[in-house]
């Protein structure tokens, strides 16, 4: 599985190059607090996209206790999408 890096390693990876710093200046405060922002925006968009929240489907012949897990599962999968919703949509006003 791959690491998630903290906030600060993706800062420094994005958005402190040659291309964003002149005459020894840090980025305003604003600025990065707008590119952190967007940054998260964008972690949390890949993981509502990214396919693991993908709903099951019940298909066939199931025993009770294997399409009460798979309710269970559905049901949490389509509470933690629309908790990233709200994450998503509180940061992109």
């Amino acid at each position: 599985m791959t690491k998630i890096p903290s906030v600060e390693e993706r800062f420094v990876a994005n958005y402190l190059d040659g291309d964003k710093i002149q005459d020894g200046q840090m980025l305003s405060s604003r600025e990065c607090l707008d590119a952190i922002t967007a940054d998260r925006l964008a972690l949390l968009t890949e993981l509502r996209e990214s396919g693991l929240l993908k709903e099951k489907e019940l298909e066939g012949e199931l025993d009770i206790n294997r399409k009460r897990q798979f309710r269970g599962y559905n049901t949490l999968a389509r509470n933690i999408k629309a908790h990233l919703d709200e994450l998503i949509k509180s940061n992109s006003i």
